[in-house]
């Protein structure tokens, strides 16, 4: 057992790819999920949920930006937002601060 070691656990509500677009581009548009699909798809020919080596990762903030700015009130783990919209940032957010703190313990 691990003392003094606590986990909080975040995850996203929402459409994933949503997220994956917002790399991209805007969209604030009401969309299915196929639409949004068929969206990464043209940034991202042939995604089948795997992310490519080239993945934009350092766009992060401008997708961050856009998530909020499209449902600003989605700023909690397990809040169902509107469509579109996803809190995926926070999970992402999570684990960046858990690798901060695992490398500030060293």
């Amino acid at each position: 057992m691990c003392e003094g070691n606590v986990t909080e656990v975040k995850y996203f509500v929402g459409i994933f790819e949503i997220w994956l677009l917002w790399h991209f581009q805007d969209c604030s548009a009401t969309l299915s999920s196929a639409v949004v699909q068929g969206k990464v798809g043209r940034h991202l020919p042939g995604y089948d949920k795997h992310l490519p080596k080239d993945f934009p990762y350092e766009r992060y903030e401008t997708a961050r930006r856009r998530a909020q700015n499209t449902d600003p009130a989605h700023v909690s783990a397990n809040r169902k937002g509107g469509n579109p919209s996803t809190n995926v940032w926070l999970t992402v957010e999570a684990i960046a601060e858990s690798g901060r703190t695992q490398r500030e313990h060293r």
